[in-house]
Formats: structure tokens, sequence, C-alpha cells
């Protein structure tokens, strides 16, 4: 969890190998918040003697995770309202 001036600016989890529910507040979006997240997330699975991380990633966050040294494994297409697809791609990196 990250705060900024009291106000909840991010949080992050880790369950097992995989990295979850990665949410940063719209307002400290670009902050460099992520980052700093992952990174913490990222530290503790090194802690506990993980050697792999793995995530779901929407088309939106995949440069993020990618920057971080994440790799799309497979992408996943669902179906939506009025013919459209959702993407997101499986992601894992090597700790």
């Amino acid at each position: 969890m990250a705060e900024s001036d009291g106000l909840l600016s991010g949080t992050g989890t880790i369950i097992g190998t995989s990295i979850r529910r990665v949410f940063i507040n719209p307002e400290y979006q670009h902050h460099g918040i992520g980052k700093i997240i992952a990174n913490k997330l990222e530290r503790k699975a090194k802690a506990n003697g993980m050697a792999k991380l793995d995530l779901s990633a929407s088309l939106k966050s995949r440069r993020f995770w990618e920057a971080m040294g994440f790799v799309a494994t497979r992408e996943f297409a669902l179906p939506v309202a009025n013919g459209q697809n959702l993407l997101f791609y499986e992601m894992t990196k090597t700790l």
C-alpha cells in the first residue's frame, strides 16, 4: 500500500507467485508509485525464495509490466458487449 498526503495512492498484493490487484489512484498515476509497489512485491517474493513471478495484465498496463521486466507468454481475448473483445496478457518474470 502506498500513501501520499495521508491518502491511499496505490496498492498491490502477491499471492503465491502471482502479483494481483495492483491499482494506482488515477490522481497519482505517472508519478512512479506503480514502480515502487512492483519493486516491493518483487523484493518480497525474492525474500520468500520465489524464482518466478506471474500476473495478468490489461492492454493498457502491458507496457508498464514489460518495462518492469515481465514478458507476455499468452494473450487472451474475452468477448464483451457490442462484439468487442477485452484483451489481457499472462506475463512472467524470472527473478
